[in-house]
């Protein structure tokens, strides 16, 4: 997938747009709104990454660029795997009456999980993490440029700048009917590329892996019996 900058795209929507007495604070606007007008469009998988994060008094900060985490797996300076027990919240609520060790490899007997939680900021170990070295993050991230501006998809342009003209107008004031036609424009744009994502969301391997899968939830039985 081909990437623009995110002055490219606000040049393009001031040229629509048009330039005023206050062009430097409307391009300034139509940055902000080039970015809500990508946040409101549908994650694809071309921007799955994978990372290595460390902890820190049981604390691993999330990547810069990330926007939501799909997995995490935990290892310890041994390279060896750590599994883990996933909990919402900062902070454990109730008594943990687990004795068992909770660092372990492959080969070894099952053992209690490493409590694991998350928020906005990082990720946050239970006190029985401390033998936990890295971890290895796969999550959906912001495409950025070497400047740590975000990218936006070709085929994501004309979303952006119908949003951008439908703000300027509402930040005019303008007419009911002109802000209107300008909403509809972006909904019929925003529409088409979210049916685009999804369209494009699976191979065909994916495809047959989710039906061999779901295969394999029916029972076998015999059409005779029916």
């Amino acid at each position: 997938m081909q990437y623009v900058t995110l002055d490219e795209v606000v040049s393009e929507a001031m040229g629509i747009v048009g330039n005023g007495n206050d062009s430097e604070a409307l391009k300034n606007l139509a940055r902000q709104w080039v970015w809500r007008a990508v946040l409101k469009l549908p994650i694809t998988e071309d921007n799955i990454k994978v990372c290595k994060i460390t902890p820190k008094n049981l604390i691993m900060h999330r990547p810069d660029d990330m926007r939501k985490h799909l997995e995490i797996a935990l290892y310890d300076s041994n390279n060896c795997f750590i599994a883990h027990t996933y909990h919402t919240g900062k902070s454990r609520i109730y008594p943990d009456t687990r004795i068992a060790p909770a660092a372990t490899n492959n080969d070894c007997p099952p053992c209690v999980p490493v409590d694991l939680s998350s928020d906005e900021h990082g990720f946050y170990l239970g006190t029985n993490g401390e033998d936990v070295a890295y971890a290895k993050v796969r999550y959906f991230s912001y495409p950025l440029d070497n400047k740590g501006m975000p990218l936006i998809r070709e085929d994501d342009v004309l979303t952006c700048v119908y949003f951008v003209r439908l703000q300027a107008s509402l930040r005019k004031n303008d007419n009911r009917s002109e802000i209107d036609q300008n909403r509809s424009f972006y909904d019929q744009e925003a529409d088409l590329q979210r049916a685009r994502r999804k369209s494009m969301a699976s191979s065909n391997d994916d495809k047959k892996t989710i039906a061999a899968t779901m295969n394999r939830m029916i029972p076998n039985f015999s059409r005779s019996q029916f």
